[in-house]
């Protein structure tokens, strides 16, 4: 289950401390050998006790920022893979106690995975549980509080009902964090394979209004697309449900801009559309019938009609 050339990195940092593969690696990992939710996890962290001075002389391109110097946190890239390290001078299990949720609990030391809290029947459930008081992680974590909804709309999973009323009744940690925190984990809850998901939570949190009318099938947005994902979600709700992302995840005007570019090309002829317009016509057709294969097949054959005739 683990990568290669993940163990072969925790192996060599072994010969120097203990070292341990933590976080969302382990989490999606476990996902995909035990539920249908497959996502590619985008870097490895890893935790160890080797002094972060060591650290800096084994890997000699460790990245480090002044705020992770502090933090005694590096990244690094190995082998194709991104890497990020920490350096903690307290036991393995002190550390893993100040996580958020046990889905994020485990750690593996090159032998087995160590799950201390249960998180394995979290992740078998897709259920999102604090490891913690959720409040008192908050104080220092609000970002938590968008993790969770994040989280849930990665994995098509839910949230536990006693963490659901604690975030609706505390709103406020949602807007505690800064507008390029709120940003990132927006565009991150409405890249995920599930947003609807994501959207749901929102509006039962009484954070939006309006809803998505989808079912909970696994949607494929490439990242760079985003005018495209929002002109999907308004089709599927309304306009409305994007002014209030919009707000809510401080979506730059310019993609909505885009949205209604890319939305207009549905009233216009194809006779009328431009080489250009008509390579956009395709992606957004591709897109918007992505669940609908019949409507999908009816449109291409429309264009290829459309093609033997010019």
């Amino acid at each position: 289950m683990i990568d290669t050339p993940v163990l072969e990195t925790l192996m060599f940092l072994k010969k120097h401390g203990n070292a341990y593969i933590t976080g969302g690696y382990l989490r999606d990992k476990l996902l995909a050998h035990y539920t249908d939710v497959q996502i590619k996890p985008k870097d490895i962290d890893i935790t160890t006790d080797i002094p972060f001075q060591t650290l800096k002389a084994l890997i000699p391109k460790l990245h480090v920022t002044e705020q992770g110097e502090k933090l005694k946190i590096g990244r690094f890239q190995r082998r194709g893979m991104s890497y990020e390290i920490k350096s903690i001078s307290i036991p393995i299990e002190e550390d893993i106690k100040q996580k958020d949720f046990t889905i994020n609990s485990f750690y593996y030391d090159g032998e087995k995975i160590m799950d201390l809290y249960n998180g394995l029947d979290a992740i078998k459930s897709k259920e999102i549980i604090p490891l913690q008081d959720f409040l008192t992680h908050c104080k220092e974590h609000p970002q938590a509080y968008l993790r969770a909804i994040r989280l849930a709309s990665k994995m098509n999973g839910t949230i536990a009902p006693s963490l659901f009323d604690i975030m609706k009744a505390n709103q406020a940690i949602f807007f505690q964090n800064n507008e390029n925190r709120i940003r990132q984990e927006g565009y991150e809850i409405l890249h995920s394979s599930y947003p609807q998901v994501g959207i749901t939570i929102l509006k039962d949190l009484h954070l939006i209004n309006n809803s998505l009318f989808l079912s909970k099938e696994a949607l494929q947005f490439d990242v760079q697309d985003t005018p495209f994902l929002l002109g999907f979600l308004s089709v599927y709700s309304n306009t409305k449900l994007i002014d209030e992302l919009q707000e809510l995840f401080r979506i730059k005007p310019l993609h909505i801009e885009k949205m209604h570019e890319i939305l207009k090309l549905d009233s216009l002829p194809l006779q009328e559309l431009s080489p250009k317009q008509l390579t956009k016509v395709i992606k957004w057709t591709r897109y918007k019938y992505q669940l609908e294969p019949e409507k999908l097949e009816a449109f291409f054959i429309k264009i290829r009609t459309h093609l033997q005739k010019e």
